[in-house]
């Protein structure tokens, strides 16, 4: 009990200094970054004269150690003060208050998290019976993760008010109380104490609460579901069930309580993505909640009032992430054990496999002596290739045969992202626009001019596509036949390969399914300028890149056939996509040709670009952005292994102390709030992806490290790793022998992690993308959504159906290939891992 005591206290001081450290990071982003806080609220030259009297009322004049001491002491006084946007010399007896405005905006956000929570229990508990009766829950909610909580909004909030439209005699409106004006207005909190005051603030958060619900009760069922099936495979529930307590009983009594126990361990980080959740929703549904005031706070530059509503939602998160701790404390958590992971990390398990026990054995069962090193690996490849060239030549001779076919490619990506090296379309490539090109016009006898053989725009455009998609079946072929070369021909007997893994990997549903949809995209997103319809510079995302508004060269012309004449006509690019936008008056729908004959697979978006090549461009911009995450991340785990693994345990404390920290940090909210201060110095979207990516890995590490700790912790454990060291080999040399299934849980759980922030990365750019400054355009799948989602139910509904099916392909892709990489990666170990990871998907 005191053990238990002394545990609860040190985590409630740890809770206290994220809160400390979140808010002090909130303002060294308000007062560090490129605009004053006050000069930003300084439009006018009216508004300048009297900026001077302004800082000097808040403050905002004195040092800024001062400062920031009466910050913090106000802060966790809950003493906000007055907002600065609303303040003006004309109305200054009528200055709003941010306690009131936070009391009042709490309450609305409080009564959507109570619906939420409602809503999500039937949810999970749906979710975790299908799981026991369907499998072994390792799919678990997978779908209900796929879908971003923000996308969820935007469609329920066009349907559940058009319900009458899609279900005939099902009408949202008049539903528990009439709302005849819209579902989109503020939650009547205030009105709670009467039944219709009840009735309608139940209405109006049932659709926000649906959309935070779905995304979260997927990932509660799996969390749940592994800790049934973990709890029912202890002893304890033998021992209850040799006793003669009833199955049922057993179930209720120990099973259930115990099963809990991985949500608890990562309750902190649930209530951290709850929060960024929130944030999106709110904005969507115009519930004027506490989430929504951070948006608008930061958009309005109200420092006082932005600094109030992180505070008070990072305690929020740290009472929640005290409360876990609690809970698992009283279900029988063992405090010494989880001391060694400062934060509530999953204790060191005692398991070791017989094959640690004895020393590395090959496959083969030849016994290696312990040395398998990658050294002796490469030198016996090498050998093994000596003795037999002929194989390995000819594979090397037909990947440089498919490495020149496509050589200008590799430059053009090169000059793309290395600074001063501009060789962009100098070299030339097999599979290009010009190989088949489907930009043409109808004769007036009939039949096409200036496409390939004479085809239609559509169906040269599909010749291409397959050519492409034949080059990369082809290099898929040349890799499976390298592997299949070493696995057969050029294995060393010390081989440890991957053949369980790749096995298991692909006898997983999930996995293959994933893994089709994920190669589909990565295919298009790295082809994209041979892929799209029309050439890359007359599209919003490829121009916005580098610049704060997106522009398209409109300088070109478009031969046409007009039908009324019988003659060839030429058309300005600019005229051509201003008389095909795609609004509710008219549209250009999926496989139609617009007035100019141009095809268009997707249909034309609001601004009269191509949807489809819109997408291949986004589909880039998403790449790059999970490119950056799955590196920064990366080598942020490998480092803080690195350092546990020569250093011991006092650095590994300090490492999860400092994971925890970051773990708990809200996502979305910091990073709005950084792109959005800081701009304009990151003012083009480029910038903006790169800066996002950081943070975005930045804050999946500390989860990725909790992941993994635990099979850390338990190789360097193992009884052969200190013997290795008693014979005076490094012990970081023998622990990195064991590290193959870190590596395959390192690789699930980062494209976890890369799958959240390009769901977040949509939101955030759905919100008013990633700059306040940016304007809304179709920059990407988020931009487009935002400007589609007005037109889901009319003709020009392909705008939001098109990104939105998009995205959540591709993120419930992404999330069934971690799935199957993590369960090829620890079949014979699957509770062993943290749950920490599974809450990397739930960004937004």
């Amino acid at each position: 009990m005191r053990e238990t005591v002394e545990y609860l206290l040190r985590r409630a001081a740890l809770s206290l200094l994220f809160v400390a450290v979140a808010a002090t990071v909130v303002f060294g982003i308000v007062h560090f970054g490129v605009a004053d806080p006050a000069d930003a609220t300084a439009a006018t030259p009216e508004e300048q004269s009297s900026l001077a009297e302004k800082k000097a009322a808040f403050g905002l004049d004195r040092p800024i150690t001062a400062q920031y001491v009466d910050y913090m002491g106000s802060m966790f006084r809950f003493d906000f003060g007055e907002t600065w946007a609303d303040r003006d010399e004309a109305v200054a007896e009528q200055r709003t208050s941010v306690d009131g405005l936070v009391e009042q905006r709490l309450g609305r956000t409080a009564w959507l998290w109570l619906w939420t929570g409602l809503l999500a229990l039937p949810l999970t508990i749906v979710g975790v019976v299908a799981a026991r009766y369907t499998g072994d829950g390792r799919d678990a909610g997978i779908l209900g993760k796929a879908l971003p909580a923000f996308l969820l909004a935007a469609v329920f909030e066009t349907v559940f008010f058009n319900l009458g439209q899609l279900l005939l005699g099902l009408d949202w409106r008049p539903f528990l109380a009439p709302t005849p004006s819209s579902i989109t207005r503020p939650l009547p909190v205030g009105d709670l104490g009467t039944t219709d005051g009840v009735l309608l603030a139940t209405k109006l958060a049932i659709p926000p609460a649906l959309a935070l619900a779905v995304p979260l009760a997927g990932t509660l069922a799996f969390l749940w579901s592994r800790g049934l099936a973990s709890a029912a495979d202890r002893s304890f529930v033998d021992a209850a069930r040799a006793k003669g307590l009833h199955g049922g009983l057993v179930r209720l009594k120990h099973v259930l309580p115990v099963g809990a126990v991985p949500v608890l361990l990562v309750a902190g980080e649930l209530a951290a993505v709850l929060v960024g959740m929130t944030m999106l929703v709110e904005v969507v549904f115009s519930l004027e909640g506490l989430g929504s005031l951070l948006y608008i706070s930061v958009v309005r530059n109200d420092y006082t009032t932005l600094q109030a509503s992180v505070f008070v939602f990072v305690v929020f998160v740290a009472a929640v992430d005290w409360l876990g701790a609690a809970g698992h404390s009283l279900l029988g958590g063992d405090p010494t054990r989880r001391r060694r992971g400062v934060w509530g990390g999953t204790a060191t398990t005692e398991h070791d496999r017989s094959v640690s026990d004895g020393g590395p054995v090959s496959d083969g069962g030849v016994d290696t002596g312990g040395d398998l090193s990658p050294r002796r690996h490469v030198d016996g490849i090498r050998l093994a290739v000596r003795a037999t060239p002929r194989p390995a030549l000819v594979w090397a001779g037909a990947g440089a045969v498919l490495v020149l076919l496509q050589f200008g490619a590799l430059v053009d990506t090169l000059s793309a992202f290395v600074p001063g090296i501009d060789l962009a379309g100098v070299v030339p490539r097999l599979l290009d626009r010009r190989l088949v090109p489907n930009a043409g016009y109808r004769l007036p006898g009939g039949g096409w001019a200036g496409t390939a053989f004479g085809l239609s725009p559509a169906a040269a455009w599909l010749l291409r596509v397959g050519l492409v998609y034949a080059y990369a079946a082809a290099v898929a072929l040349w890799l499976r036949h390298g592997y299949r070369l070493l696995r057969e021909v050029y294995r060393p007997a010390t081989w440890h390969g991957g053949g369980a893994f790749l096995a298991r990997l692909r006898a997983h549903r999930a996995a293959r399914v994933g893994g089709a949809v994920v190669a589909v995209l990565l295919v298009a997103a790295v082809f994209a300028p041979a892929l799209g319809t029309v050439p890359a510079d007359r599209t919003f995302m490829h121009s916005s890149l580098d610049a704060t508004e997106g522009e398209v060269d409109g300088s070109g012309a478009v031969d046409y056939l007009d039908t009324e004449t019988g003659t060839i006509e030429s058309a300005a690019v600019s005229q051509t996509i201003t008389r095909t936008r795609s609004t509710s008056l008219g549209s250009v729908g999926p496989g139609q040709y617009d007035e100019f004959g141009q095809f268009h697979p997707f249909g034309t978006t609001y601004f009269g670009t191509d949807l489809f090549t819109e997408m291949l461009f986004g589909l880039r911009s998403y790449l790059f952005v999970a490119t950056v995450v799955l590196l920064t991340a990366g080598f942020l785990v490998l480092l803080a292994g690195a350092l546990t693994l020569q250093f011991g345990r006092p650095t590994a404390a300090g490492i999860d102390g400092v994971a925890g920290l970051l773990g708990l940090f809200p996502a979305i909210p910091f990073l709005f709030l950084t792109v959005a201060w800081f701009h304009p110095a990151v003012s083009t979207l480029s910038t903006q992806f790169q800066v996002v990516g950081v943070l975005f890995g930045l804050l999946a590490w500390p989860r990725l490290w909790r992941t993994i700790r635990p099979l850390l912790a338990e190789i360097d454990g193992r009884a052969w790793v200190d013997a290795g060291t008693a014979f005076g080999q490094p012990r970081s040399r023998t622990v990195v022998r064991e590290l193959r299934p870190v590596g395959g849980v390192l690789v699930a759980y980062g494209l976890v992690a890369a799958g959240g922030a390009i769901a977040g990365t949509a939101g955030l750019s759905y919100l008013g993308h990633l700059s306040v400054g940016a304007p809304y355009g179709a920059f990407e799948w988020g931009g487009l959504l935002w400007r589609g989602q007005n037109f889901m139910l009319t003709s020009a509904g392909h705008t939001f159906v098109f990104p939105a099916v998009g995205l959540a392909c591709l993120f419930a892709a992404v999330q069934a290939l971690a799935a199957g990489i993590r369960d090829a990666a620890t079949a014979d170990r699957p509770d062993e891992t943290s749950s920490a990871g599974e809450v990397g998907g739930l960004t937004s």
